[in-house]
């Protein structure tokens, strides 16, 4: 895998810029604090592998402390694992279309194409999640509580609040947050 935060070879014009910006940005908010860990140490796993807990809406789990095969269920969990250099290793179909819109945003040496499909983010194909063999699947609560228990058995499983997949374009009170 290459490495992903290298800066560009040229410099992009400046809405390019501030897009690709945002898409780090609010991928490294969202899922850096499941990959930091909100709690606890180092600890030796079930594999033997260094783990940290991590609590998130739906509890706490144990997960690598450097994983590198990770799921993201949600389009913009997966543009944070991008921004944080993990290419995730199976995408929800929903969202190829917006993929496309960003591709120019996207490393160039990475391909989303060619990287399995599970189905819609919301309803995620289980037997294909279990086959990307990830180390880490991260959710939301609005779209996989329901999901939860079952993705748990696949692969330790963190969810996020929706609520906090959001931005505002300015800080100005009297702005409403823009979904991502």
């Amino acid at each position: 895998m290459p490495t992903l935060l290298a800066p560009p070879a040229s410099t992009p014009p400046a809405d390019d810029a501030t897009r690709r910006d945002l898409l780090k940005g609010a991928g490294l908010l969202t899922v850096a604090g499941f990959l930091a860990a909100c709690g606890g140490g180092d600890v030796g796993g079930p594999t033997g592998r260094r783990t940290r807990t991590v609590e998130h809406t739906a509890g706490t789990t144990e997960v690598p402390v450097d994983p590198q095969r990770v799921v993201a269920l949600d389009g913009t969990l997966e543009f944070g694992l991008i921004a944080l250099d993990l290419a995730p290793v199976a995408v929800d179909a929903k969202h190829d279309a917006w993929r496309e819109g960003v591709a120019d945003l996207l490393p160039a040496d990475l391909d989303l194409t060619a990287v399995p499909r599970f189905g819609a983010g919301y309803e995620p194909d289980l037997e294909a999640v279990a086959g990307a063999a990830p180390e880490v699947v991260v959710g939301t609560d609005v779209n996989h509580t329901e999901s939860y228990d079952r993705l748990s058995q696949i692969a330790p499983t963190e969810l996020l609040h929706r609520g906090a997949l959001t931005w505002t374009a300015d800080d100005d009170d009297d702005k409403e947050p823009i979904p991502c």
